[in-house]
């Protein structure tokens, strides 16, 4: 199951209103972790997450889906 350990919200001047990238660490369900980066979240959605204790949950049925996001894998073999 996945689990969060981390979460971020970063409001860039390039975004419309009160929206930003939302950084997101975990353990994917492969057991592999990674962070992804999710753009154009709302500040509002955000702090409803962290009223909910950043769930696996909410952010399964309200972000993952919802808002596009880039994937960085913690992979340190690669050299």
């Amino acid at each position: 199951m996945m689990e969060i350990y981390d979460v971020d919200f970063v409001q860039t001047p390039n975004m419309d209103g009160n929206k930003g990238s939302l950084f997101v660490d975990a353990t994917l369900d492969t057991g592999d972790d990674a962070m992804r980066i999710h753009r154009g979240v709302p500040e509002s959605l955000y702090e409803a997450w962290e009223k909910d204790g950043f769930s696996v949950a909410m952010y399964l049925r309200d972000i993952q889906n919802a808002f596009p996001f880039t994937e960085e894998s913690d992979d340190e073999d690669d050299e």
